[in-house]
């Protein structure tokens, strides 16, 4: 299963450990995908963006800048998205994080380097 998972606005700070309802999630047809078994979270989060005709801008292999619309920097100087499997925020890309059957990966737009989120440890915090 993948979520997607944006803040009602970019104007505001959110912190999604306390207002998580607030969120909206992106992904409307379906969030599960089949996948083979050495998929990792990038292979889950673009088959279910390519399912749900959701655009996203790929700058290297797992660095996604834009995704449905919403981009790096658009929500402030320390925006961006983050993903987090099974409610951990990984500190490596999404390009290298193995799924196993089951896991939930949730790719949430961050205004706050990851720390409105609940993920600031992955990145130096």
């Amino acid at each position: 299963k993948v979520k997607v998972m944006v803040p009602p606005d970019l104007d505001h700070l959110y912190s999604y450990s306390s207002d998580a309802d607030k969120y909206t999630d992106l992904i409307v047809k379906s969030g599960s995908v089949t996948l083979s078994a050495d998929s990792t979270a990038r292979d889950a989060l673009v088959a279910v963006l390519d399912a749900n005709d959701l655009s996203y801008t790929e700058e290297s292999n797992g660095y996604f800048s834009e995704i449905a619309g919403y981009a790096e920097f658009d929500g402030g100087v320390n925006s961006g998205w983050m993903y987090k499997v099974n409610g951990w925020f990984p500190n490596y890309g999404c390009s290298r994080y193995s799924l196993a059957n089951g896991d939930v990966v949730e790719w949430v737009y961050t205004c706050d380097l990851g720390y409105d989120v609940g993920g600031g440890y992955a990145v130096g915090g």
